[in-house]
């Protein structure tokens, strides 16, 4: 039932009135949207996509619009397409751009596809719109911290927490960032606030039993603590008994400590961590046959994890000897390089990037193609991947789908202005000359200024008659052409 409620307030929230039944009784967009709801509660994607794209085929208020665009935007999260699911969101925030609604969503998406700068941009837009929403403040918190901004993390909670807004889910997240920063003090005191009136929940119960140990006079009360959230369900139990495990052994308590660390074990079967201390205890209750294995154990994991290590950084040595070979106008020898490295790392979707700008500058477009594609793929995040593939369909002059390319690059990051240009291109190309001045503009006003940007934008203007600001342009071309080339491929 609360899934339920959750979806149908998501398609809800942006209408504002609800139309009259009409005569033939059709269903009103909010009897629409409430299907929708059910269905997509229901699992049936399907008929509730068909519904909402229905919705759209007839209505343009701007409420009902943006409501439809969210829940389309839902259908592609759930099924794994977060590019297409910024899409929606962007669309839904262009039908009502002020929506707090709207442009959370953008931000989700956004943070779901990994573009931090962006999604920290549009959540802070997001907290404006309606500071007494907990959510865009936990979830731009949640990117900085996983971008390692720990400290901006923690001041983006610290302003909802001085707000007003102090429930246990701003709570769970200021504590554990205060911790981060190795201030238990601060965190003690943001739980213990929360606590008062949610005595029973699990991490904050946790985070109080952690701040705790960070003292040695308050370990007793952070073992108890520990215990107690283990009783309650916290979402990471492997740790706790971890913790629990290395707060028993610093008080010397080995008995309880080797039940928790077997607990541990069970839950986290390649931690290291795990196995060195449980050498440790198996060492001083006197199991040297267990201690031989556990330490044995730690040695073979933490051994992994620094070839993995090592592998990493050697991935990073050999890729920039191939981009210096490219540099040098070695191409043949850096795209043999690149090919060998994508046999140890098929999946690196830095090294596709880097094939791909390689190939496109031996005029091997197809390849270089293929290759973006599938950084694209494996990093859909990135908007260099969406505009680069953008570059190439221009070329091949598949123009249609380079401006889809440019597009999803401009959901990403609107003012990019490469993403302008190359949208301004395909629209050019396919007989839209007012849309690509748009964005010719706009592109002009974000810093970039070309001769190629001022010579297709002058052949624009011209096309609608705008004879006067055509030929300013060709004068600015004409200025730029005589300081520096037109605008080179790919740089490496």
């Amino acid at each position: 039932m609360q899934n339920r409620t959750i979806l149908l307030t998501l398609l809800l929230a942006a209408l504002t009135s609800t139309p009259s039944v009409g005569v033939a009784q059709a269903p009103t967009s909010t009897e629409t949207l409430a299907e929708a709801a059910r269905l997509l509660d229901a699992g049936d994607l399907t008929s509730a996509e068909t519904l909402l794209t229905e919705l759209l085929s007839h209505t343009t208020v701007g409420d009902e619009v943006a409501a439809a665009r969210l829940g389309l935007s839902r259908i592609h999260e759930l099924r794994g397409d977060s590019t297409a699911a910024l899409e929606q969101a962007r669309l839904a925030e262009q039908a009502v751009p002020d929506s707090p609604n709207t442009v959370f969503a953008v931000g989700r998406s956004l943070a779901r596809l990994g573009a931090a700068r962006e999604a920290v941009k549009v959540l802070e837009r997001a907290r404006r719109l309606d500071p007494a929403n907990p959510h865009p403040a936990i979830l731009e918190a949640v990117v900085l911290r996983d971008d390692e901004r720990v400290e901006e993390a923690a001041g983006v909670l610290e302003e909802a927490w001085a707000s007003g807004l102090r429930g246990p889910e701003v709570a769970e997240q200021l504590g554990a960032l205060h911790l981060t920063l190795d201030q238990p003090a601060r965190a003690l005191e943001v739980v213990n606030e929360a606590l008062e009136s949610a005595q029973n929940h699990a991490s904050l119960v946790l985070l109080k039993g952690l701040a705790l140990g960070k003292s040695v006079d308050s370990r007793p009360g952070a073992i108890t603590h520990l215990r107690r959230a283990l009783e309650l369900g916290p979402p990471n139990p492997g740790q706790v008994w971890l913790e629990l495990a290395i707060l028993l052994l610093d008080e010397g308590d080995y008995d309880a400590a080797l039940p928790a660390l077997e607990e541990a074990r069970g839950l986290m079967p390649e931690n290291a961590e795990v196995y060195y201390r449980l050498g440790a205890a198996y060492r001083m209750a006197g199991d040297r046959e267990g201690a031989v294995g556990a330490l044995k154990r730690f040695q073979e994991l933490r051994q992994s994890a620094d070839e993995d290590g090592s592998s990493s950084k050697r991935l990073g040595t050999e890729l920039n000897q191939a981009m210096s070979l490219a540099e040098e106008g070695r191409l043949p020898a850096a795209l043999s390089k690149l090919e060998e490295i994508l046999v140890d790392a098929p999946d690196n979707p830095r090294i596709h990037t880097s094939k791909s700008k390689v190939l496109f500058s031996m005029g091997r477009v197809e390849e270089a193609l293929e290759s973006i594609v599938r950084a694209r793929e494996l990093d859909a995040g990135r908007s260099e991947h969406h505009l680069l593939e953008g570059m190439y369909l221009l070329e091949l002059r598949r123009f249609a789908e380079a401006e889809e390319a440019a597009s999803r690059a401009l959901a990403l990051d609107p003012d990019l202005g490469e993403a302008h240009v190359l949208l301004a291109g395909c629209l050019a190309k396919q007989g839209r000359p007012e849309e690509a001045a748009v964005h010719f503009a706009r592109a002009l006003e974000l810093g970039n200024d070309y001769p190629s940007l001022r010579l297709g934008y002058a052949a624009v203007l011209e096309s609608l008659g705008r004879q006067g600001e055509s030929e300013e342009q060709m004068r600015a071309y004409r200025q730029l052409r005589n300081v520096r080339e037109t605008q080179a491929p790919p740089s490496f």
